[in-house]
């Protein structure tokens, strides 16, 4: 991990609905930004740091991007 990133618990995200521990880039983790995790489209609804190990952030989905062989 590097000093731009922070480990996050993203919740929303396809299939996982306990959330699941990524490394996010800290410019990210604020409300209405977005990013593309495996091959999926997210945009930031909430981001709570409070009284947590790692800051909750919750996620919906934009886009579904399929790889291409």
């Amino acid at each position: 991990m590097s000093e731009d990133t922070t480990l996050v618990r993203i919740h929303g995200l396809l299939g996982e609905p306990d959330g699941v521990l990524i490394e996010m880039n800290t410019e990210e983790l604020s409300e209405g930004t977005q990013f593309i995790y495996e091959n999926v489209g997210y945009q930031v609804t909430r981001v709570i740091f409070e009284d947590v190990e790692h800051p909750n952030v919750y996620v919906m989905v934009l886009d579904i991007y399929v790889q291409q062989p």
